[in-house]
């Protein structure tokens, strides 16, 4: 894997690697051109990549060309990576979670994910970022794409956007955050219920709008692991659930997990208010096989790499409970996703 993938980088031809939750192999696509691809049926066989603002169509890389490796995690221990903090990005942060929280004591929206993008210097060795991120997060959905018109990311998601295979379709709600402990013993406080009862309930809504309501089943609220975080999940199931991805993107994507509630509000106000374009984080990525599964995936704990520098983007969910201080806190957190594996 690792010869494969050097001579991929080098050769710069458009290529991604990845591997699913808890699977034991790594899958290849990689083209022989340098053509970017894009669909607007999802009528394809390979790995998408959308953007957080969905466009009319989608990128992605064909299956034509493929490998697969196996692969067994080994056990990591890893010690916090030193993020500086500088006081300007956090004033601008807090100020920003200020601003929200006016908007939604007003009315405006009940709940908003705002994020940072952290920019690091670094000259990083590509495949080693790709190996470190399998090693310490074998529950998540761990990816490396690249493609020299549509840029370099990677990332390990713990969020499943959906999946739709012969059975139905499945998804989950994910919010509040708190660092993993090894007690496994975590005070969820009413922010972090509310917020992700907002979340759940609205996933809910957008199911109900496509499929009937007694097909749908939701799972009690429980703790779910995503490497050195925990987050409150909800998985959400469809019986019989027949619906194209299309349709399933136009209606579910973003989530209130990565947007706000309701959903225009929140678009409106993040585009308004960030001070950069989220580009492919908190977007979709996955593997499709369009006679098989689907799985596609928001794209968090994810970077963009660059020529001499890595980006880190990273976000926190917003109510009127919300702490500036504690959310700050929190993005510091989940940059240690990308950080602990440099």
């Amino acid at each position: 894997m690792r010869r494969d993938f050097q001579n991929l980088w080098q050769g710069q031809k458009p290529f991604v690697f990845f591997r699913a939750p808890n699977a034991n192999s790594v899958h290849c696509f990689f083209q022989k051109d340098s053509q970017l691809f894009k669909t607007s049926d999802f009528k394809i066989n390979g790995f998408l990549m959308g953007s957080f603002i969905m466009e009319s169509e989608t990128a992605f890389i064909p299956s034509n060309y493929k490998k697969e490796y196996s692969f067994n995690p080994k056990s990591h221990s890893v010690q916090p990576f030193p993020l500086e903090e500088s006081e300007e990005e956090k004033h601008a942060f807090v100020d920003l979670v200020n601003k929200t929280k006016i908007v939604i004591n007003s009315g405006v929206l009940k709940k908003l994910v705002v994020s940072r993008k952290i920019e690091i210097k670094n000259n990083l060795n590509p495949f080693k970022l790709f190996n470190n991120l399998l090693q310490l997060y074998p529950q998540a959905l761990v990816y490396f794409w690249h493609h020299p018109k549509a840029g370099t990311w990677t990332g390990g998601s713990p969020e499943l956007l959906f999946g739709i295979d012969e059975h139905g379709l499945k998804t989950m709600s994910l919010a509040g955050t708190f660092p993993f402990n090894s007690k496994e013993i975590y005070n969820w406080g009413s922010k972090e219920k509310l917020e992700q009862e907002l979340v759940t309930q609205s996933i809910k809504k957008v199911l109900s709008d496509l499929f009937k309501e007694e097909d749908i089943e939701c799972s009690d609220t429980y703790t779910k692991r995503a490497g050195n975080l925990v987050h409150l999940c909800n998985d959400i199931s469809v019986k019989k659930g027949n619906v194209s991805i299309e349709r399933m993107l136009k209606n579910l994507h973003p989530t209130p997990a990565v947007g706000g509630i309701p959903k225009r509000e929140g678009l409106d106000f993040i585009s308004s208010n960030e001070k950069f374009k989220r580009e492919y984080y908190s977007g979709y990525m996955g593997d499709v096989d369009i006679l098989g599964e689907r799985n596609l995936y928001v794209n968090l704990r994810c970077a963009q790499l660059n020529k001499e520098s890595i980006s880190l983007y990273v976000g926190a969910g917003i109510t009127a409970e919300s702490d500036a201080e504690l959310e700050w806190g929190e993005t510091q957190n989940k940059a240690q996703t990308i950080l602990q594996a440099l």
